[in-house]
């Protein structure tokens, strides 16, 4: 789509125009299907989709290049031009790699659908930022060259790890309070376990010294039976 409209559509501005309005059709229409389809939210949708469109921009710049390579330009992350039949393997091989993953992973991605979002405004603004970015794609200088999306696709890259380092810093620190949690419910439920047993050990003791007494009482007076006959 990229190669069609810098080469033929993005040359007349009537055709920019309907271009970027199907794009926001589209976009827009996917949105609405994606909420009605998919549970967890509208926000959990964006992330799940900046994700996804993260991974497709880095696996389709890489196979651009390749096919760049293959035919010879002197610029691997060239995109413009006119088709050739090269080209046609970048959709080929992007869905190739994408239902190879699918059937590799595709079980433990299904864990998502039961995540539940935290920090939910944190999420919001970066999903707010990305939209921006995303917004840089539909100018026109953008489909002459894949510099600007690899440039987008780093930027949204560093910003994903940066938050899945804190996140999995929060995670580390929340599981460490759990485990101090637990180590001092722990220590606690040692102490009225031992303080349950050295009770048990007196109430023994008690009884036992309770029989000692009751048989020195029946000695007493199977003696004074004795006597009586």
């Amino acid at each position: 789509m990229n190669q069609i409209y810098g080469e033929y559509v993005g040359k007349d501005s009537v055709f920019t125009y309907i271009y970027v309005f199907t794009v926001g059709i589209a976009a827009i229409l996917n949105f609405i299907v994606f909420c009605y389809v998919f549970d967890g939210g509208i926000l959990k949708i964006i992330l799940v989709s900046t994700i996804c469109e993260i991974l497709a921009g880095l696996l389709g710049g890489s196979l651009t290049a390749i096919v760049n390579i293959i035919e010879g330009n002197h610029n691997i992350w060239e995109i413009g031009g006119r088709l050739e039949i090269q080209d046609g393997m970048i959709p080929v091989a992007m869905f190739g790699i994408c239902t190879l993953f699918y059937f590799l992973f595709g079980e433990k991605l299904k864990r998502i659908r039961k995540y539940q979002l935290k920090h939910k405004k944190v999420w919001a603004v970066i999903a707010v930022i990305w939209i921006g970015f995303s917004i840089i794609t539909m100018i026109p200088d953008y489909n002459d060259t894949l510099i600007l999306c690899v440039f987008v696709c780093a930027v949204g890259s560093i910003v994903w790890v940066m938050l899945l380092v804190m996140i999995g810093m929060r995670i580390g620190q929340s599981y460490r309070r759990q485990l101090r949690q637990e180590h001092s419910y722990l220590v606690k439920q040692s102490e009225l376990m031992s303080l349950y047993h050295e009770a048990i050990i007196q109430q023994i003791w008690e009884i036992e010294k309770m029989h000692q007494i009751m048989n020195a009482q029946m000695e007493e007076i199977q003696q004074i039976k004795a006597e009586m006959t």
